[in-house]
């Protein structure tokens, strides 16, 4: 990995493959600069390795090992810069909006299909979050994810999550924007710029 990224930033989302069938994880660098992820179940090696990558400031990175190299094997995450886009909105449908905290999630809704199964939860990565103020006003600063080399090839298949939470409780909160059309609450287009403050009406769940 760059010695110049934080550990702590890097996201890692694996899934591999061998006669045993397939198992996927998550892993991050809070504890470890070198990140080692498993290719063996029981006394069985996996046949195949993919990765996502992902550590704040950079672009999204994937890697394909098919066929998993015969012993010790070794990824280099280099950090590719992505610049950042600011999002400022309203959190409206909440008598305290202040009391909330507002988090941006990317929905990679390409990954099952990257790691081979049709069907299945789609990658998540928090990247950002931000408490409103009392009249429910934040801005929030965000990887413009619209000029990720990753997301512009699975065009269409990528989406930010908005959602909220109250400390100290179990209250969660999908934010959505008026006009926004999506399958799911609190889902929200990835674009290069957000012009105008967006009005988010909080969805509890």
């Amino acid at each position: 990995m760059d010695p110049n990224i934080p550990s702590q930033t890097v996201h890692v989302h694996y899934f591999v493959k061998g006669e045993f069938g397939g198992f996927g994880g998550f892993r991050d660098g809070s504890k470890d600069f070198d990140l080692f992820l498993p290719t063996y179940q029981g006394d069985q090696r996996a046949k195949s390795l993919k990765t996502i990558v992902y550590a704040k400031g950079c672009e999204i990175a994937t890697f394909v090992l098919d066929p998993l190299p015969p012993g010790p094997s070794r990824l280099r995450f280099d950090c590719q810069k992505l610049a950042t886009v600011w999002l400022k909105g309203v959190v409206t449908g909440h008598p305290h909006p202040s009391e909330l905290t507002v988090q941006l999630v990317y929905m990679a809704n390409w990954s099952p299909r990257f790691f081979g199964f049709g069907d299945g939860p789609s990658v998540t990565i928090p990247v950002a979050e931000v408490a409103p103020d009392r009249d429910g006003r934040f801005a929030i600063e965000a990887p413009d994810f619209a000029n990720d080399g990753v997301t512009k090839s699975y065009k269409g298949q990528a989406e930010w999550w908005v959602m909220a939470w109250k400390a100290g409780s179990s209250d969660r909160y999908s934010l959505n924007a008026d006009g926004e059309i999506s399958e799911f609450p609190g889902m929200l287009t990835i674009e290069r710029d957000y012009s105008k403050d967006l009005q988010l009406r909080a969805q509890r769940y």
